[in-house]
């Protein structure tokens, strides 16, 4: 779910988070427990593996200080599949698979925070569809009872995920719905106002798809921050939702599509 744009550090060895320092943030208290980066994401792909569910497409993105991180990765899962789509009548079908995010903090700036979603191993068709907070790093903390919990929640989120996913393959919008979510989009600080010119010029006014305008969309959440994208592309999602009630509050997955 994370973008790859070229003016942003982004890692794919998870084994190279090992090296990151764990810093106590300033007035932290004593009840403060910091996360190494490391030991989440590598117990996070261990409960993967121990389900015997394959991953690929590790990606991951540290701020200055190390503090921050923000992961996503693409995961096989049988029974949901993948979703298949085409940027155009003679081009060859896109797959895109179940994908796990997480956003963590040892700074405090950003509770730790795991994303639901669809992506493409290779170009920029990618939704995100759902997030939820894990526990607080506290020395209540238990990482072995949080992997567990939000491994589980992304399975049962995931043919959720893929039933919105088609739905908005469905989803015909004109250039007035299309200004409309653009509209909120902005208003929401989800892109800046020059970029969300950019979605609209490129849609040129024609009628597309709701899963066209979420493309056009991904290809200028790229350029923004990596820590913001996933928030961005959820926000997205929800603007969406709250315009087609009918269509994807009441998804539902019968299978690839």
């Amino acid at each position: 779910m994370l973008g790859n744009y070229s003016r942003y550090d982004m890692g794919s060895n998870v084994l190279d988070l090992e090296d990151v320092k764990l810093r106590k943030p300033a007035g932290s208290g004593t009840r403060w427990k910091g996360v190494s980066h490391y030991q989440l994401i590598t117990a996070l792909l261990a409960e993967l593996r121990e389900g015997e569910f394959s991953y690929s497409g590790t990606r991951y993105n540290l701020s200055r200080s190390g503090s921050d991180l923000v992961f996503s990765c693409l995961v096989e899962l049988p029974d949901v599949g993948v979703l298949s789509v085409k940027e155009g009548h003679k081009s060859k079908p896109i797959a895109l698979h179940p994908s796990f995010g997480v956003a963590a903090s040892n700074a405090r700036r950003k509770g730790l925070t795991f994303y639901s979603g669809f992506a493409s191993a290779t170009t920029h068709h990618k939704i995100v569809t759902t997030a939820w907070l894990g526990d607080k790093y506290t020395i209540k903390f238990n990482l072995a009872a949080q992997v567990t919990s939000a491994v589980n929640h992304f399975l049962s989120t995931a043919q959720e995920s893929a039933a919105i996913g088609a739905s908005l393959k469905t989803i015909q919008m004109n250039e007035g719905r299309i200004r409309k979510v653009l509209m909120e989009a902005g208003a929401r600080n989800l892109m800046p106002w020059s970029r969300i010119g950019r979605i609209a010029d490129a849609l040129n006014g024609d009628r597309v798809s709701a899963w066209s305008l979420s493309v056009e969309f991904a290809k200028l959440v790229e350029l923004n921050p990596p820590g913001y994208q996933m928030d961005q592309m959820l926000g997205l999602t929800q603007i969406l939702k709250e315009l087609y009630p009918d269509v994807l509050g009441a998804a539902q997955w019968i299978g690839q599509s």
